[in-house]
């Protein structure tokens, strides 16, 4: 799926935008399933177990993603969507790197597939992250220190509905206070490499390995 040049780019800065990735019937599906999940399951991010969510992370378009940049056989190993109310109080400077010990290049990756069905802009807040900060080898409590504070390294992401970004896990990123007037939609999946021991959300390890074997074929619901 990726080419040699943008696995590189990921190596290096840490992320991978990819504008669009989802079409615009698939976008209004997500954002109908959120809106429900909000109504049946309220202050909870889960996705799964849901029907639609399952036929997502089931999907090629999910699933080629993993496949494509990890070489060794991968997990998955969580899925988390909601929908944040305008006037909301962002997430301060954090990285989602699941393990004992930060990561650090030769380390197993784990990556989280960030989608934004509704899109992102400046009434939602955009994604905020640090390019290269993957590399910085630090604990997971370590980006908090410094708020919400915006350099002039960071990059500010904004996209049209369907908008993926996909992260090293590790990288520093940030979500400011959403300044309204609109809500704002995210959902993430993430998948980690085998080759490691991951300390949390164990009971997602065996997950794919199931949907696999009762569904028998990937989903087509979502073809990109």
């Amino acid at each position: 799926m990726f080419s040699r040049s943008q696995q590189d780019e990921l190596e290096r800065v840490g992320y991978l935008r990819l504008p669009s990735y989802f079409a615009k019937e698939h976008c209004q599906r997500m954002v109908g399933r959120l809106q429900f999940l909000r109504a049946e399951r309220p202050n909870t991010k889960f996705l799964l177990p849901d029907p639609l969510f399952f036929e997502l992370l089931m999907s090629d378009a999910v699933l080629s993603i993993p496949a494509s940049l990890f070489e060794s056989t991968y997990l998955f190993h969580h899925a988390n969507g909601r929908i944040l109310e305008a006037g909301g109080p962002g997430k301060p400077w954090h990285h989602d790197y699941d393990d004992f010990s930060p990561w650090r290049p030769g380390k197993p990756r784990m990556i989280h597939i960030m989608v934004f069905p509704a899109g992102l802009d400046d009434a939602v807040s955009p994604l905020v992250i640090r390019p290269g900060s993957h590399l910085k080898t630090v604990l997971r409590h370590i980006p908090n220190k410094q708020g919400f504070k915006i350099t002039q390294e960071d990059v500010q992401v904004r996209g049209d509905p369907g908008l993926v970004v996909v992260l090293n896990s590790a990288l520093w990123h940030m979500r400011p206070p959403n300044p309204g007037p609109k809500e704002r939609y995210d959902l993430n999946f993430s998948f980690c490499e085998r080759r490691g021991h991951w300390p949390e959300r164990s009971e997602y390890t065996s997950t794919l390995s199931r949907l696999r074997a009762n569904a028998g074929e990937k989903s087509s619901l979502f073809s990109t």
